[in-house]
């Protein structure tokens, strides 16, 4: 958390990670990641983590707000 109670940045990727299916996270060799902020996450709020795989090859987790619906960030990783 920073000093405005926000979700430091690096905790995004950690939030990615954890969605990841099993077999890509245990072997993923990303040489890029993208985070597009949306929204802060605040101390408190709770996310739900959508992962989806687009043929292009970019791996993309949406972060949302579970009780707003509001998206916070969406990664991507490729």
């Amino acid at each position: 958390m920073d000093v405005n109670q926000h979700v430091n940045n690096t905790n995004y990727i950690d939030f990615a990670y954890e969605v990841l299916p099993k077999e890509l996270y245990e072997n993923c060799d990303f040489k890029n990641v993208e985070i597009e902020y949306k929204h802060e996450l605040r101390l408190g709020d709770k996310i739900d983590c959508i992962y989806t795989k687009p043929a292009n090859d970019e791996h993309i987790v949406t972060i949302k707000n579970s009780n707003t619906g509001v998206v916070n960030a969406v990664v991507k990783l490729f």
